[in-house]
């Protein structure tokens, strides 16, 4: 018998793209709604403040009921104070919600983005093994495992920070995840050519060599 998925609480890493992508948009749908319902607070209590709601005239009919002058002047302060007390409560809410949200598309994000780019670092590693193998064949094997070893560390430290760094909000979630890819492939690419230049120019000298010793016999 087939296990039921749905019955099985799976992780982040364990979803794939689609299933990430819709819990992603979701969580960007609830931080638009959320960020719609603050701008409509923020909006309602500047009313407030520039003296254009209705409950500021209650209090000045609260102020008129009072008597003095002074009296009347700090009980409508307290109701002011009171109100935005209030507001800015709802508004810290609303504000948690929304970093709340957010930190779940991002969460989302980064876990879609390192499914390809993980994956693609195995075709990143030929611009870096080919040029080291030609090395290799020269003697220089422990320059090339050190070499290929600091890429590898390079790559997994700049995963794991770049992935930290966009959950905290600090970086985006693609150029966290890509940044090493990146920085490697430019790497390997400018290794590639520099070892393919070399051996173009070494087998042109010896082209060079046998043709004048020939020309010479």
């Amino acid at each position: 018998n087939r296990t039921n998925e749905s019955a099985i609480s799976r992780g982040d890493r364990e979803m794939s793209v689609e299933e990430m992508k819709v819990i992603a948009d979701k969580a960007s749908e609830d931080f638009r709604k959320a960020a719609e319902n603050l701008f409509e607070e923020l909006k309602k209590q500047y009313k407030y403040l520039a003296l254009g709601d209705a409950s500021l005239s209650e209090a000045k009919s609260a102020e008129k009921k009072i008597g003095g002058d002074s009296l009347s002047r700090l009980e409508a302060l307290k109701m002011v104070e009171k109100r935005v007390s209030f507001e800015l409560a709802s508004i810290g809410a609303l504000r948690n919600r929304m970093d709340a949200y957010e930190r779940r598309k991002r969460k989302y994000e980064v876990e879609i983005y390192k499914k390809y780019s993980i994956p693609f670092a195995c075709l990143i590693f030929v611009f870096i093994g080919a040029p080291l193998g030609i090395a290799v064949k020269k003697g220089n094997f422990g320059v090339a495992a050190t070499i290929s070893i600091g890429f590898y560390i390079f790559l997994w430290a700049t995963l794991i920070g770049g992935e930290k760094l966009a959950d905290r909000g600090y970086a985006s979630p693609l150029v966290s995840m890509w940044f090493g890819d990146i920085a490697v492939l430019l790497a390997g690419i400018a290794l590639t050519l520099k070892t393919n230049n070399e051996t173009f120019l070494a087998g042109l000298k010896l082209f060079w060599e046998k043709s004048f010793k020939i020309f010479s016999k």
